[in-house]
């Protein structure tokens, strides 16, 4: 159990696998990294993001759990990763954690939002509820 006074870390891991999808995406934006994920343990085995649901099939995308260990990170080895510690109170910590489980157990009612990604692309930005592509969503 965690001390409320103590302070704890949220991981922020930005990444270029190489999928066909992120070449694309670093072609357009000139972006060396074009896929994000949160992870609330140091370990990374578990990150959340909105991405592929399945790891053949590059344009069906939703609110995933991602791990270093399975998926399109275990698929394309070579990924080059940068992970980013952010330091909070512990209140705020489990919070987000508890946000993120809960939005997880929910997965079905969140989508991706390809007309978002497409939009952000050319400088527009478009949201709908419960619409998110990756860095929209780790931002928010």
């Amino acid at each position: 159990m965690h001390n409320k006074d103590q302070e704890q870390h949220i991981y922020i891991v930005v990444s270029q696998p190489g999928t066909i999808v992120s070449k694309l995406l670093k072609w357009i934006t000139g972006a060396e990294y074009n896929h994000v994920s949160i992870s609330m343990d140091s370990d990374l085995e578990k990150m959340y993001s909105f991405g592929r649901k399945f790891t053949y099939m590059p344009f069906w995308g939703s609110f995933v759990l991602e791990s270093p260990h399975n998926g399109t990170f275990k698929r394309f080895s070579e990924t080059k990763v940068v992970v980013m510690e952010v330091q909070t109170d512990a209140q705020k910590y489990h919070r987000m954690k508890h946000y993120l489980e809960h939005m997880y157990r929910r997965k079905d009612r969140y989508h991706y939002n390809y007309m978002g990604l497409f939009l952000a692309g050319l400088h527009i930005c478009y949201k709908k509820r419960n619409h998110y592509y990756c860095s929209e969503f780790v931002r928010d």
